[in-house]
């Protein structure tokens, strides 16, 4: 909930910046540097040609996708 509401609705409750980085950042840039460590470079898009990157207009399509779902699935 603290993701949806921080990234999806923007509402953030830190009273003042940080200097620190986040752990989604981190989390990309450990995985960034992994990919370019480890994979040959023909391999690195192999199995997945784009990025997936997680938008709030990304998640809030979910939510549609997903209330369309259950509004066709209630009785």
């Amino acid at each position: 909930m603290q993701f949806y509401y921080k990234t999806v609705e923007g509402i953030n409750d830190d009273p003042e910046p940080s200097d620190t980085i986040d752990s989604i950042t981190q989390g990309n840039i450990v995985h960034d540097m992994m990919l370019h460590l480890y994979f040959p470079e023909e391999l690195r898009r192999k199995y997945l040609k784009d990025r997936l990157v997680i938008t709030p207009d990304r998640i809030r399509a979910l939510r549609r996708a997903v209330d369309a779902v259950e509004r066709r699935a209630a009785p």
